[in-house]
């Protein structure tokens, strides 16, 4: 279905942008999508006025943490994302960074499913960043209802300093997570 899906995106991307490049269009891959599309590889690409920092199911996973190998993914993803928001700043480079997964990072009642227990090193690396860069962060996978609530649903603007819940990966006494 991701394929087809992908397909219609850039049908309707054409019939808006005549003109455009249909290849211009990066789409994050989700949990449920085919590995059989075509999706750009996690990672920075330049679009010119911004760029935008892609991660993909296969890298940033949903139901981390009842996954064998998901944090240290999720470290080397974090790692990954430093060293090129670093490379901006070393360079200078202070265009808008658009950060897009298919799982949120902040805390949201699916937290209860595990969706994105290791998302505290991904924060860090990008909190880091923010001190220099405009980070803007785009998600999908919040199956829309009241799993945001808390900081105003589903979409939101947090400025600088503003408080989001993310989860932490503090293991208690018991085994459980916070």
């Amino acid at each position: 279905y991701a394929t087809l899906g992908i397909l219609q995106l850039r049908e309707r991307y054409m019939d808006v942008y005549p003109q455009g490049n249909p290849d211009d269009i990066i789409t994050a891959q989700g949990n449920h999508d085919l590995r059989v599309a075509a999706f750009y590889p996690t990672g920075m690409y330049d679009m010119g006025t911004f760029c935008l920092y892609l991660i993909n199911e296969d890298d940033y996973p949903w139901l981390q943490a009842f996954r064998p190998g998901c944090e240290a993914k999720v470290k080397q993803t974090a790692q990954n994302i430093k060293a090129a928001l670093d490379a901006m700043i070393e360079n200078g480079d202070n265009r808008p960074v658009i950060l897009i997964t298919h799982v949120p990072l902040h805390y949201t009642s699916r937290n209860l499913y595990r969706d994105n227990s290791y998302a505290s090193y991904i924060f860090n690396a990008v909190n880091e960043a923010a001190k220099t860069l405009d980070v803007i962060f785009l998600f999908a996978h919040n199956h829309s209802g009241d799993h945001d609530d808390y900081i105003g649903g589903s979409v939101n603007y947090m400025a600088p300093g503003d408080t989001v819940l993310i989860p932490r990966t503090d293991k208690h006494a018991d085994g459980a997570y916070t």
